[in-house]
């Protein structure tokens, strides 16, 4: 249901491309019925456009449906804003139209809120899935976990991006209290990490997180490029790397950092963990892609320097080391049984991608958007 003013919930759901996928989204929202709740749809301009009005058509009759087709592509940035600009509920949570709810989803997260309500984002974990729909493994935090400037080894690891957010929440699907995203908007040129630029910014502004030990969504992770024409934008890790760059360089120079932010971004052992260590594991490192990362020349060679330093297989294995150790001081034990877990359903499902010629992401990645 929803009330006729201020619904509680805006579920704004960008649409690009896949007419069969958002009714499985749509289903998934509308199994949440009880909820109070509005659904704004966008779809940016996608050449099944008129595919896409299709499928949404029989779901316009609800009143809490609104459905918008953007005349030109705006980029899933703006398109976001647009959304976040028509939305009317308390909190809003902006779905792609390949992932999906659960028919708990929207009432563990009223009850959260209700239980901790001077926060500012919710966050939560959530469910890889297959082309199909089948579960691969879930990512979700042993314990749940306030992320805020008073947080300071958190907050650290939230702009290393090593384990935080991907391992233990999705960072493009959250739910976040209205105005915020008005304040601070999606921004195009950090795109497809606006979503990762978003949460940074909400930090240096003093908001506060909190992350629910809770799966709340399946995301689906790979699609055979046989059976859709829109693949995810992150498997692309060029433009993925290109795009964490330009956060790097977004947060240089700027006088309106908290000062536990100022101090985390600036210096080469910021620029060495975010940047280079990323690099080095998760690109081909042929000159033609680390130009297309267009690092100051300064900084491509130190990168240089660095990579005869570091080869790939050292890098992997202290990363993994560290994300174990990191995990331990903040979970305990629980934090061991989760890396290897969370290790061992990772390789198990890159082996079967492998095998069945799956288009997704190498590596844990900053940013999972669409186009």
């Amino acid at each position: 249901m929803t009330s006729s003013t201020s619904p509680y919930f805006s579920l704004l759901i960008a649409s690009y491309n896949r007419p069969a996928s958002i009714v499985t989204c749509l289903e998934s929202v509308f199994a949440n019925e009880g909820e109070d709740f509005e659904v704004i749809i966008s779809d940016d301009a996608s050449p099944s456009g008129d595919a896409v009005a299709e499928a949404v058509s029989p779901y316009l009759i609800r009143p809490n449906v609104r459905f918008f087709r953007q005349p030109i592509n705006l980029g899933e940035p703006a398109n976001r804003n647009f959304m976040v600009s028509q939305a009317r509920g308390r909190y809003n949570i902006i779905v792609c139209d390949d992932d999906s709810l659960f028919p708990h989803t929207l009432r563990t997260l009223r009850t959260s809120i209700e239980d901790h309500p001077d926060y500012d984002l919710y966050l939560f974990g959530y469910r890889v899935v297959d082309e199909s729909g089948g579960r691969c493994y879930d990512r979700v935090a042993p314990q749940p976990l306030s992320i805020n400037l008073n947080q300071p080894r958190l907050v650290k690891r939230m702009f290393e991006a090593t384990w935080l957010s991907f391992m233990i929440f999705h960072q493009s699907t959250f739910c976040c209290r209205r105005g915020l995203e008005a304040m601070l908007p999606y921004r195009k040129e950090v795109a497809p990490a606006d979503d990762y630029m978003f949460l940074l910014e909400c930090l240096n502004r003093g908001k506060r997180m909190y992350v629910l030990p809770e799966c709340l969504m399946a995301y689906r992770w790979g699609l055979s490029s046989e059976r859709t024409p829109q693949i995810n934008q992150s498997s692309d890790i060029v433009r993925t790397m290109a795009a964490s760059t330009t956060v790097y360089y977004a947060f240089q120079g700027r006088h309106d950092l908290h000062p536990l932010v100022d101090n985390i971004v600036q210096g080469p052992d910021y620029r060495r963990r975010f940047l280079y260590d990323m690099i080095i594991r998760r690109m081909p490192l042929s000159n033609e892609s680390i130009a297309s990362l267009r690092l100051h020349q300064a900084h491509r060679d130190e990168l240089d320097a660095y990579r005869l330093q570091s080869p790939r297989v050292r890098i992997l294995i202290k990363v993994a080391v560290t994300i174990m150790m990191q995990l331990v001081q903040e979970f305990g034990f629980q934090g061991i049984v989760y890396w290897v877990r969370t290790g061992i359903a990772y390789l198990r499902y890159r082996v079967f991608n492998v095998s069945k010629n799956f288009t997704t992401p190498m590596g844990w990645n900053i940013s999972e958007d669409r186009a």
